[in-house]
């Protein structure tokens, strides 16, 4: 077994809460053990990942507003313009990009208080800068991740019950009207066991890992003095 730097999700299929973790895995073995819990491996294709995880946001995009008129889309080309400016002035000088933001929500409560801009065109100019983050956090995150190595920790999960039916105490007869003292609650005579048990239980799995980089004597002492 070698040790490594892992990436694991906190919640099951749900790929966007995670935190890193030193593990010993044998990828001959397909085995994975920290000093939590150890589980079997299997690897899960980049299209399985990339569905559970960008879909929703993808959707998102698409449900969003697309241009249908000409001041529509000139509003979305004004969006696309600001949002590069922005990327361009994070990516130069993070502080300088903050006070940019600052200036961009003054400058859009200016246009709508003081200046009268019609709502709609607001709404749309934010909407649009929306779906390009969102399209940037897409890309930006294939390119860092590329999701190699990622694979399905087997033996980790959690059961549920599943029930369907239920066998309980019933009336046999109702009595008309008892709702009005009851509270809206259905009142009866003569209660007996009627209905039967119907349900099953599932191990629902969910939990993945994402090897980030192995480890060497020098990064495993660093990580246990953080």
């Amino acid at each position: 077994m070698k040790k490594y730097l892992a990436q694991f999700n906190r919640y099951p299929f749900f790929l966007f809460k995670t935190y890193l973790k030193d593990a010993n895995i044998d990828l001959e073995k397909m085995e994975i053990n920290t000093d939590l819990n150890s589980s079997r491996l299997d690897p899960v294709p980049v299209w399985q990942v990339a569905l559970m995880k960008y879909v929703p946001v993808l959707l998102m995009v698409a449900l969003s507003n697309m241009p249908n008129s000409r001041i529509e889309a000139f509003v979305a080309s004004i969006a696309l313009v600001s949002f590069l400016l922005f990327m361009y002035l994070w990516n130069l000088n993070t502080t300088l990009s903050k006070f940019a933001f600052v200036g961009l929500v003054i400058l859009v409560y200016f246009l709508h208080f003081k200046v009268g801009v019609n709502a709609v065109f607001i709404h749309w100019y934010l909407g649009y800068m929306l779906t390009s983050f969102l399209l940037y956090y897409v890309v930006n995150d294939i390119r860092k991740k590329q999701y190699k190595d990622y694979y399905l920790l087997v033996d980790i999960g959690g059961t549920k019950r599943i029930q369907i039916a239920t066998r309980k105490k019933r009336p046999l007869i109702m009595v008309p009207f008892m709702s009005k003292f009851t509270k809206d609650k259905r009142e009866g005579i003569f209660y007996v066991n009627q209905g039967f048990n119907l349900g099953f239980n599932v191990f629902l799995k969910g939990y993945f890992m994402r090897i980030v980089k192995e480890l060497h004597v020098s990064e495993e002492n660093t990580n246990e003095a953080e």
